[in-house]
């Protein structure tokens, strides 16, 4: 009767899962997507290539040699978390790291708070509040990741039933052109990350071109544009270096 009525299978089973964590959705919170696992598994990938068999992160300075840097030194931002799944698959994959996770829906934040609990993670943190807004005041971050809203406005009316009648709209809605979020994203990042930090974003079909120009115009170096496994550009990965 519940799916008669287009609910999600994922609010009825109370659960998802998402790089082998089981993690509880359901009204007011954002279901994941593969293609946000996709993004976990890249940052992963990017993560551990920076670290050393021994748990420490190589970093470039601005002198050209390279460093070692202790792993419980590497902070990790999750901008847009909802239900937590991007901060808690990487505080899972690096117990060592300090992750932030901000949301500006409580309800949303008691779903990732819950999840970090019953997957017994408690390198995470989550903060309620607009972007960065709650992080003022916080250490630079080696890595800021973000799945945003990025569905344009006036395609909200179109989407299934099953996202546009049951899942947050605020967490769809990325305004008219689709790119509000990471206009403010990229603007800010800046100011939060490490030199040589990491930002990385989910992308929508079609907005690579545009990220692309926005993180050029900001001044972010050694930007790359990855494709998901259907050839969709689908992450932007870029370097701020101050």
């Amino acid at each position: 009767n519940r799916r008669i009525r287009r609910e999600p299978l994922q609010y009825i089973f109370g659960f998802d899962e998402f790089l082998g964590l089981r993690l509880r959705v359901g009204p007011g919170v954002l279901i994941p997507r593969p293609e946000t696992e996709l993004l976990a598994e890249h940052a992963i990938k990017v993560l551990s290539a920076q670290l050393s068999p021994f748990g420490r992160k190589k970093d470039q300075g601005k002198n050209g040699t390279v460093h070692a840097v202790p792993s419980r030194g590497v902070t990790i931002l999750d901008l847009c978390t909802g239900s937590g799944c991007l901060a808690l698959a990487l505080a899972s994959k690096f117990p060592e790291a300090t992750v932030f996770g901000s949301d500006i829906s409580q309800q949303a934040l008691e779903y990732a708070v819950s999840n970090a609990g019953a997957n017994g993670i408690g390198n995470v943190s989550f903060f309620c509040g607009h972007l960065f807004y709650p992080l003022k005041g916080t250490s630079p971050f080696d890595l800021i990741i973000s799945n945003p809203p990025y569905i344009h406005s006036g395609e909200i009316s179109s989407l299934q039933e099953e996202i546009r009648y049951w899942e947050p709209a605020r967490a769809l809605d990325g305004g008219p052109d689709g790119l509000d979020f990471y206009r403010d994203i990229i603007s800010s990042a800046g100011n939060f990350l490490k030199d040589h930090g990491i930002l990385m974003l989910e992308l929508g079909a079609g907005q690579a071109d545009d990220v692309e120009s926005l993180l050029r115009s900001k001044g972010y170096s050694d930007i790359q544009i990855i494709d998901d496994l259907a050839g969709t550009k689908r992450i932007a990965q870029a370097a701020w270096i101050n």
